[in-house]
C-alpha cells in the first residue's frame, strides 16, 4: 500500500538537483573527474548522519549509518514515448537543441515519430527541470528516423506532461520542384493540393528526416 504521507514535489527536486550539480562542479574542479558511485554514498550518508529534522516515524535512538544507491545495467536501446525531451548533439557536442516527441516509439508497429524541436540551445545539456522552466518557441515539427534516439546519441532527460490523443498530424510543403510545391493535408501523401505562395514558407517539409539531416537544420538555426 501506497504511503499518503509520502511527499516529493518539483520545487524539492530542483534543488536536489542544484546541491548534486554543485558537488559535481566540485569534483571537476578539484580532481578533473565526476564523483563515483562510493564517493557520492558516503558524501549523502555524512551529510544525513547527524540530522535531527528526518522523520523517523516515532522511532527514537535511531540514526542513518549508510546510503546505498541501486544501479541497473542500463539496456542498449533507448525507449522512448510520447512527451520525452530529447538533447541533441550540434556540430559534435559543441551545443545541444532540444526537442519534444510528439508521438511514435521505437518498435515497427509504432506509429510515426514527430517530434516538435525548440529554439533552447545550451552549451551543457539541461536536467528536465531545467528544460521546464525555459519558454521556448517551435523551430519546426518534422517525421524523425529514430536511431540516434535508440542509440542515445540524442539523450532522453526526462518527459513532461504530455496527452499524444491530443496530437494531430499537421499539413506539410512536399517540393518537387522550383515551381510545383504540394501541401499534404495531415501528413498524408495521397490527400494533397497545390501550395499558395504564403505556404511555402509557413509548413514544415514533408518526408522522413534523417537525424543527421535533423542535426544541420537545428544548428543552422542556431548560427542564425
Amino acid at each position: 500500500m501506497a504511503n499518503e504521507n509520502f511527499s516529493i514535489n518539483e520545487t524539492i527536486i530542483d534543488k536536489q538537483m542544484n546541491v548534486y550539480k554543485e558537488m559535481v562542479s566540485l569534483y571537476q574542479s578539484e580532481y578533473k573527474r565526476f564523483p563515483t558511485i562510493q564517493e557520492v554514498e558516503q558524501i549523502l550518508a555524512t551529510a544525513l548522519k547527524y540530522q535531527q529534522s528526518i522523520d523517523f516515524k516515532g522511532n527514537e535512538g535511531i540514526e542513518i549509518h549508510d546510503v546505498k544507491i541501486k544501479t541497473t545495467k542500463a539496456k542498449k536501446t533507448q525507449f522512448f514515448k510520447p512527451g520525452d525531451i530529447v538533447a541533441i548533439p550540434l556540430n559534435h557536442g559543441e551545443i545541444y537543441g532540444y526537442g519534444m516527441i510528439l508521438s511514435g516509439g521505437p518498435k515497427k508497429q509504432d506509429e510515426d515519430t514527430y517530434i516538435k524541436f525548440t529554439n533552447i540551445f545550451t552549451k551543457e545539456i539541461l536536467n528536465i527541470i531545467e528544460f521546464r522552466k525555459k519558454e521556448y518557441k517551435e523551430l519546426f515539427l518534422l517525421n524523425c528516423a529514430f536511431g540516434s534516439i535508440t542509440a542515445r546519441i540524442w539523450k532522453i532527460i526526462g518527459e513532461v506532461p504530455y496527452n499524444p490523443q491530443s496530437f494531430k498530424i499537421p499539413n506539410f510543403l512536399q517540393t518537387l520542384s522550383s515551381t510545383e510545391r504540394w501541401v499534404i493535408i495531415g501528413g498524408d501523401v495521397g490527400n494533397k493540393r497545390y501550395a499558395e505562395k504564403k505556404e511555402i514558407s509557413e509548413l514544415n517539409p514533408f518526408g522522413i528526416f534523417g537525424n543527421g539531416s535533423i542535426e544541420v537544420m537545428l544548428y543552422e538555426r542556431f548560427l542564425d
